[in-house]
Formats: structure tokens, C-alpha cells, sequence
């Protein structure tokens, strides 16, 4: 009879070794599917951040041709109004000489 109950221990004791084995294969596979998922949250946060960063940059290279464009425009206004001057200021050169001559 003793021997009987050592034979259902050692086979309890197999069982629950099994159990363990088992149990530590499927905590394994699910360390591995979280580290996955993980890993899969982690490219998509990166992916968006340079999604996001690209945008950012799009809008500032926007910006600064608003703005080039604008110091283009100031540029171009202030060039017209030297450009005026210089006519007037010939203009008056001219006439200035004319008179003399008809003097």
C-alpha cells in the first residue's frame, strides 16, 4: 500500500511538474507577445512623432517662403521708391540744366 501512494505521489509529483512546465511555456509566450505589442506601440509613437515632425517642418518652410515672399514684396516696393527718387531727382537735374541753357 505504501508503495502505491509513493507511485501517486511521484505521478502527482510529474503532473505538477508538467502543470509548471506548461504553465512557464505559456507565461513565456506571453512575456514574448507583450514585448511584441510593445514593440509595435513604441514604432507606431515613433512613426507619428515623425509624421508630426514633418509637418511642423512643411508649415515652417511654408512660413518662411510667406515670409521671403513678403521681404520680396517690401524689397520690391522700396526699390520702386528709390527708383521714383532717382527719376525725380534726374527729372529735376534736367530741368535744372535746361534752364540754364535757356538762360
Amino acid at each position: 500500500m505504501a508503495a502505491e501512494f509513493v507511485e501517486e505521489i511521484k505521478k502527482a509529483e510529474a503532473e505538477a511538474d508538467a502543470i509548471i512546465k506548461e504553465s512557464q511555456a505559456q507565461a513565456g509566450e506571453t512575456v514574448k507577445a507583450a514585448e511584441a505589442e510593445r514593440e509595435t506601440r513604441l514604432a507606431q509613437a515613433v512613426l507619428q512623432a515623425c509624421r508630426a515632425a514633418e509637418d511642423l517642418l512643411a508649415a515652417a518652410a511654408a512660413k518662411a517662403d510667406a515670409d521671403a515672399a513678403a521681404r520680396l514684396a517690401e524689397n520690391g516696393k522700396a526699390c520702386a521708391a528709390m527708383q521714383e527718387k532717382a527719376l525725380e531727382k534726374k527729372s529735376r537735374a534736367i530741368a535744372y540744366i535746361c534752364e540754364n541753357i535757356v538762360k
